[in-house]
C-alpha cells in the first residue's frame, strides 16, 4: 500500500473519523458496545431455559424493540402497511425510518 493510497483513504473517509467529537459526547466508537448489547438483550433473553421461538417471533421482537427505542413505534403500522408483502429481511425499517441500531 503506497503512502498516496493511504492518504487518499483518510481524505475520502475524513467525515467518518470524528473520534474526538464522539468521545467528547461520550459516545461509543467501536462496535463492541452494540455487539455486547445484542448478546445481552437478544441472545441471552431468547435462550432462557424452556423457551422456544419461531422464526417470525424471533425477528419481530428485536424489530419491535428497535421501533420502540427509536421513537418510530407510532408510525410503524402505516409503514408496515405500505410495505405489505415485502420480504422479511429487506431492511425496510432502515431504509424508510433511518433507524440507527
Amino acid at each position: 500500500m503506497t503512502i498516496r493510497r493511504v492518504l487518499n483513504y483518510f481524505v475520502k473517509n475524513r467525515s467518518r473519523m470524528r473520534y474526538s467529537e464522539l468521545r467528547a459526547e461520550k459516545l461509543a466508537i467501536g462496535s463492541g458496545v452494540v455487539e455486547a448489547a445484542n448478546k445481552t438483550l437478544a441472545a441471552a433473553r431468547m435462550k432462557r431455559s424452556g423457551m422456544r421461538w419461531h422464526t417470525k417471533s424471533e425477528q419481530a421482537i428485536p424489530g419491535f424493540r428497535t421501533l420502540q427505542k427509536s421513537g418510530f413505534l407510532a408510525s410503524a403500522p402505516a409503514i408496515m402497511m405500505e410495505n405489505r408483502g415485502a420480504a422479511a429481511n429487506n431492511n425496510f425499517a432502515v431504509e424508510n425510518l433511518a433507524i440507527a441500531a
